[in-house]
């Protein structure tokens, strides 16, 4: 299969190599733009974040099974001096087509901590929209979306699961950690057999940026008690889903995440943060950035080894972009 280059000033790869995103992964595109101080701050922190990082990366491991009957990708690209019509990738056979959504971008019916974060104005797009509550209505009539990804001729469906759906109480109150609401749990079985029923493989996302009230209450990743949280929940979770999917995402974007909730305070609970506070958020070891990670690492390496013996296949979506430009003068489209 070939793609051919179009003129635009600039694109993205696949994400995590399966996904071709039906929604916007990145709500923080639509909060209110950064001030100047923010840009600072963004610089500073992307240059701590060579040198700190490249120790704290979480690895994105794989179970027992093998990529059936798909394997790795396999891209050939040439130069980004290419005519507009000249092919700049070929895909093999083993490279794997999917596309990608989140609980907080489609499902309806969902109370969360977005929703909240939005309502108090936080969020530019839902002063503009005419009917800002209304969601794509992927927890009432998930045919809808699952049809039209089979049209697009993908094999693979990435989904995920709220947790504060799932878990709505604080765990200290009720239920230590396991799923509440199981009504909800056996919703989600009847989405995931709708899919496969398609012909579709899943992949199943567990946090896709979007943590429970409660844990927004807590400090978020910042709390080492959200770590045996997220593994009771995922653990029964997995116990419902585990062989109804092919590929499980423990965490999506843990880097993006830490950075716009704790660092920048641009995404729930909020407030954003100042230039000062940023950078304290940075400090290697005791800020809240390395504790967040170090919270995230230990969730993600604990349910790894629960299922690794499984033919799941196991990892973390990072955030990868890949941009080309037509010439030096181009800007930032």
């Amino acid at each position: 299969m070939k793609t051919t280059r179009r003129r635009s000033r600039s694109s993205s790869g696949p994400y995590v190599g399966l996904d071709v995103r039906l929604s916007s992964e990145h709500p923080e595109r639509t909060t209110r733009s950064a001030s100047t101080p923010k840009a600072l701050l963004g610089l500073a922190a992307f240059a701590l974040l060579l040198v700190f990082l490249g120790s704290r990366m979480l690895p994105s491991s794989s179970g027992s099974g093998q990529l059936d009957p798909e394997g790795p990708a396999s891209v050939l690209a040439t130069t980004s001096t290419a005519a507009p019509d000249e092919a700049i990738a070929t895909f093999d056979g083993e490279f794997v087509w999917g596309i990608g959504t989140a609980p907080v971008h489609v499902e309806d019916k969902l109370d969360g901590g977005w929703l909240a974060f939005a309502r108090d104005g936080n969020v530019a797009a839902w002063r503009s929209a005419p009917v800002p509550e209304e969601r794509l209505r992927f927890w009432t009539a998930p045919e809808t979306e699952i049809d039209l990804a089979v049209e697009l001729g993908i094999s693979v469906y990435r989904l995920g699961v709220d947790w504060g759906r799932l878990v709505p109480i604080h765990p200290e109150t009720h239920g230590s950690g396991h799923v509440q609401d199981t009504a909800a749990l056996a919703r989600y079985v009847e989405i995931v057999t709708l899919v496969r029923q398609r012909g579709l493989r899943v992949m199943l996302t567990l946090f896709h940026h979007s943590l429970p009230k409660w844990a927004l209450a807590d400090g978020g990743w910042t709390s080492r008690s959200l770590v045996d949280y997220f593994i009771t929940f995922s653990n029964d979770v997995l116990g419902a889903l585990g062989a109804d999917i092919e590929y499980l995402v423990t965490f999506n974007e843990p880097t993006i995440f830490i950075m716009l909730t704790h660092c920048s305070g641009i995404w729930p609970p909020g407030p954003k943060k100042s230039t000062a506070q940023g950078l304290q958020c940075l400090t290697p070891v005791v800020g809240d950035y390395a504790r967040a990670i170090a919270n995230i690492e230990a969730a993600h390496r604990a349910v790894y080894r629960s299922f690794s013996n499984t033919d799941l296949q196991i990892g973390v979506a990072h955030n990868v972009g890949f941009n080309v430009a037509e010439h030096v003068w181009d800007e930032a489209a």
